[in-house]
């Protein structure tokens, strides 16, 4: 009983990781922007069209407050309050907003 479950297991894991791998290929082949952001508002992901329409490098971004780096400043404020309402009902969402280039 034990190794059906190991194997259920392996197989669980191996279909889950084939997945993931799906969907990052997905994103990152997009022609759509695709920016992904932790609960402090930070960039984690990006995908390289939006990397080179905007002329930014992965390095200056991820990892780099979202608001500040890539939005306007005149449009920040409204879009906080929408990044904390998402937050407030741990809700995924798509979003859009003007962004800045580099």
């Amino acid at each position: 009983m034990q190794l059906g479950l190991v194997i259920g297991r392996k197989q669980l894991e191996a279909q889950l990781r084939q997945e993931r791998d799906f969907s990052k290929t997905l994103i990152e082949t997009s022609s759509a922007f695709f920016i992904a952001l932790d609960a402090d508002g930070k960039t984690i992901m990006i995908n390289k069209g939006c990397l080179n329409a905007l002329g930014y490098t992965l390095n200056e971004v991820v990892g780099k407050d979202y608001l500040s780096t890539l939005v306007p400043e005149t449009d920040q404020e409204a879009l906080k309050q929408i990044l904390e309402e998402l937050i407030r009902f741990k809700q995924p969402s798509l979003k859009e907003n003007r962004l800045l280039t580099k």
